[in-house]
C-alpha cells in the first residue's frame, strides 16, 4: 500500500490521499475537493476517474498481457448505489448523468476468467430492481485496445433494453 503519504514528483510536495482502503479510491486530495475524484454519497467514481483508471488499465494490460473487462448498462441512481453489493472492493464504477453506469473489472490473467466473471457480475446487475430487466452489455479487452472509449462502444452495442419500454 501507498501509506498515509505519497510524493508528487513533479512538485516534490506530499499530498494526502483518500482514506478509503480500496485501491483505486487512493486517490490525491485535489484543490477542487475530492468531490472531483470521488462521489462519496454513492461510492461512485466520477466519470474523469473512471476514464483515467480504464485508460491505465488498459496500458496496463497491454504490457502485462493482463485483461480486464467493462460492464455498462442503463440504471436510476438507486441502482448504481446497489450495485455496489455486488462488486469487488477494487472494482471501478461510475454513472453518467443520463443515467448509464459503467463498471471496470481488473486484474484478470485470461480473456476466459474476465469473460467468466464479467457475466458473474452481469447477472448479479441484471437481477437488481433498479435494472428493470435490462441486460448489461460486456466487452473484455483486447490486446489491439488503446482507448477506453472503444471499449465501452463495444460493451454500449450488446445493451438490450427491457421489453415493454
Amino acid at each position: 500500500m501507498l501509506g498515509d503519504r505519497f510524493f508528487d514528483s513533479s512538485h516534490a510536495v506530499p499530498m494526502q490521499i483518500a482514506s478509503s482502503s480500496a485501491p483505486h479510491k487512493q486517490l490525491p486530495d485535489a484543490p477542487v475537493g475530492r468531490a472531483a475524484w470521488w462521489e462519496p454519497a454513492s461510492d461512485l467514481a466520477t466519470p474523469l476517474v473512471f476514464e483515467n483508471s480504464l485508460r491505465r488499465s488498459l496500458a496496463a494490460a497491454r504490457r502485462e498481457t493482463g485483461t480486464l473487462a467493462v460492464v455498462v448498462m442503463a440504471v436510476d441512481a438507486e441502482g448504481a448505489v446497489a450495485c455496489r453489493r455486488v462488486l469487488r472492493d477494487t472494482d471501478v464504477v461510475t454513472r453518467r448523468g443520463d443515467g448509464m453506469l459503467a463498471v471496470m473489472l481488473d486484474g484478470f490473467d485470461s480473456a476466459a476468467e474476465a469473460d467468466r466473471v464479467a457475466e458473474l457480475v452481469a447477472r448479479r446487475l441484471q437481477h437488481l430492481p433498479a435494472a428493470r430487466g435490462a441486460a448489461p452489455g460486456i466487452a473484455i479487452s483486447e490486446p489491439r485496445d488503446r482507448s477506453p472509449q472503444a471499449l465501452l462502444e463495444r460493451a454500449w452495442a450488446h445493451v438490450t433494453e427491457p421489453a415493454g419500454l
